[in-house]
């Protein structure tokens, strides 16, 4: 259900629920451990207010989810407009993962929450995956002339990477400094492994060196 809207005074009460529910999610462990009761303390408005917009916490994190994908899709078509702009395959697949998992680091609270979602067996879960399925279906049309991969077999590349990059990006941060350290090298080593890791997975046609 998306929410309602009526006028200014509507889309303002809207995103003041958006920033109220961003704000429980980044306090709540795990990340759908809230109620509308909470997001409305955090929005000073009524809880009859949330749920006239947002009738149920199912609609809340439908909402979220419909942000997050949004701006994935926008990720994904810039990406897809660059795509002449590279003649090397490896190339051109280095900066599709570069920027995938800028993104997902800039969403790491979304993909933290999505993962969790994913794993339950209710109509949001199943949502995700179908959402999931046409995007994985998208990037292999666009990437199929850049590797040595069947379609079929590409989308099952893809998916390896897309559970790479998000497990790299939402390790917990005991983890990072364990195994990276921290500081821009740090990031930097952590990034070329995803980047290598995720090569060995697309095969892409040309090398680094063509």
């Amino acid at each position: 259900m998306s929410p309602r809207k009526k006028d200014a005074d509507s889309a303002a009460t809207i995103s003041r629920i958006r920033e109220a529910v961003m704000e429980v999610l980044k306090i709540s462990q795990p990340r759908d451990a809230f109620s509308i009761r909470d997001v409305a303390q955090r929005a000073n408005l009524s809880p009859g207010t949330v749920t006239y917009y947002f009738a149920t916490k199912e609609d809340i994190l439908r909402d979220v989810l419909v942000e997050h994908t949004a701006r994935l899709n926008a990720s994904i078509a810039g990406l897809m407009q660059r795509n002449r702009e590279f003649e090397n395959d490896v190339v051109f697949l280095e900066a599709v993962i570069g920027e995938m998992y800028a993104f997902a680091m800039r969403e790491r609270l979304y993909m933290e929450l999505v993962a969790l979602l994913d794993a339950q067996q209710n109509t949001l879960s199943k949502e995700i995956r179908s959402g999931a399925r046409l995007h994985i279906k998208a990037a292999a049309m666009a990437l199929g002339p850049r590797v040595n991969l069947e379609p079929k077999a590409l989308e099952v590349a893809l998916w390896a990477c897309q559970s790479w990059i998000v497990k790299m990006a939402t390790m917990s941060e005991e983890d990072l400094e364990e195994y990276f350290g921290d500081g821009e090298e740090a990031e930097a080593s952590r990034l070329r492994l995803v980047i290598d890791t995720a090569l060995r997975c697309l095969h892409p046609i040309q090398t680094s060196d063509a």
